[in-house]
């Protein structure tokens, strides 16, 4: 029988009289241990999994790091690999090379953007530093890690397979998915405060991305001559202030020529996509705006803020054309 625990050894016992036989020494503590391949893997307060030849008393295989320390709980064997519960209460399935093969997550927290992704699958910005992509079919989850701080939005671009992220620690990360796995290829600095949102442009020619940040302004992001071939060159061609107060949400019109955002000094304002110049201010909600959206099919625009009520307005003039009142606040 093998044993390990917080003593940061495994102990090998005689069952047959009861008595230890042997002991490793592994130098951390032992929160899960399960038998795979004909070797012990050991999950422990370091992060990783470890495998250990017993016949050699040697780690003959051990995880890189993963960008953010897990917690394991607990290590069983399965299949022909290894299942392991985390203390944010996931289940990773791991193949005997230690890889990961699924990820099903127990709990999400609070689920602050959701976005679809490629085939599929959904994009979630789930109140942490990882974006969660799931399958909507079988709920299998993979994470992206690459902020150091909570995520708080997210868009798609699922004609190019492109997801942009936006976060507290003030950048905004690309990420592209290849063979229905995402990379980082471009980071947007420049934002002096964290960024609240985040929107792709809908056509194929001359792409861009928007954000807006607590630090009252809105920036546009181009990759060199909008070529998404070259996304690792992205810069930022313009800054504009462009509220008093923080601004909560940014979008892009269906024909890429406005940008709408909204913020909690309770205006929401319509911008030329090409110049960033201001084209109309619509007041009329007495908080904070959460959202704003362009309509698919008319020239007009829709938000919604935390005095509970949606509004839609008209783009000729910015006049408001309609409102609806809801008995709780709208975000």
């Amino acid at each position: 029988m093998i044993s390990g625990g917080r003593d940061k050894v495994i102990s090998t016992w005689d069952l047959t009289n009861g008595k230890l036989k042997e002991t490793l020494p592994v130098f951390e503590v032992i929160e899960g241990m399960a038998l795979c391949d004909g070797l012990v893997v050991t999950a422990g307060d370091k992060g990783v999994l470890r495998a250990w030849d017993k016949t050699s008393n040697k780690c003959v295989q051990q995880q890189d790091p993963p960008a953010l320390k897990r917690e394991f709980v607990n290590l069983i064997s399965y299949k022909s690999g290894v299942l392991a519960v985390t203390f944010d209460q996931n289940i990773l399935i791991y193949n005997k090379e230690l890889e990961v093969e699924k990820n099903l997550i127990g709990y999400n927290d609070e689920i602050i953007d959701i976005k679809p992704a490629f085939e599929g699958h959904l994009a979630l910005a789930t109140n942490s530093e990882q974006i969660r992509i799931v399958n909507s079919d079988t709920l299998a989850t993979s994470v992206l890690s690459g902020h150091s701080g909570t995520v708080l939005s997210i868009d798609t671009n699922t004609e190019h397979n492109l997801l942009a992220s936006s976060s507290k620690d003030s950048t905004v990360i690309i990420w592209k998915c290849e063979d229905g796995s995402y990379s980082q290829v471009a980071t947007c600095t420049g934002h002096t405060g964290a960024v609240s949102g985040v929107a792709w442009s809908h056509l194929p020619e001359n792409m861009f991305l928007v954000s807006v940040s607590c630090d009252l302004t809105l920036k546009l992001w181009q990759p060199a001559k909008g070529n998404v071939d070259k996304l690792h060159k992205t810069k930022c061609v313009y800054t504009i202030k462009a509220h008093e107060k923080d601004i909560n949400c940014v979008t892009v019109s269906p024909n890429d020529k406005f940008i709408i955002t909204g913020s909690l000094d309770k205006t929401a304002k319509v911008w030329s996509s090409d110049k960033g110049n201001l084209l109309g201010v619509l007041k009329g909600h007495k908080r904070g705006i959460w959202s704003a959206r362009f309509s698919p099919v008319d020239q007009c625009v829709l938000t919604s803020s935390g005095d509970a009520l949606v509004k839609l307005w008209r783009l000729s003039d910015f006049s408001c054309i309609r409102t609806y009142e809801d008995t709780l606040p709208l975000y």
